[in-house]
């Protein structure tokens, strides 16, 4: 890592880093709090990262591109209350399918 630019790693964090680059603002398509959840799909030619976090955020990284998510969305329930996520799963045969767990115990496609 340098001290001087962050770049970020699949699979952790170095030194004090949070998950995000720069400030974190009140809409940033970045995670906010720590990833709780990841995984790693694609062809031979192409992968994407998956990553969840805590505050109920889904991130699809490019790995050619980890400097921010080529797409991520805040989930919310009918309600318009935050999910808060704790695990992730794709599926092997649809890859427009996640399969999210949440602290409270429900499952969420």
């Amino acid at each position: 890592f340098s001290p001087v630019q962050w770049s970020p790693t699949v699979g952790g964090l170095g030194g004090s880093h949070e998950p995000y680059s720069g400030s974190p603002s009140l809409v940033s398509p970045m995670h906010t709090q720590a990833i709780c959840g990841m995984e790693i799909v694609g062809t031979r030619n192409a992968h994407h990262v998956t990553t969840v976090s805590s505050e109920g955020k889904v991130c699809l990284w490019s790995t050619a591109q980890l400097s921010e998510p080529h797409h991520s969305v805040l989930l919310r329930d009918s309600d318009q209350k935050d999910y808060s996520i704790s695990a992730v799963a794709l599926s092997d045969t649809d890859a427009n399918l996640i399969t999210l767990g949440t602290h409270d115990g429900h499952v969420v496609r």
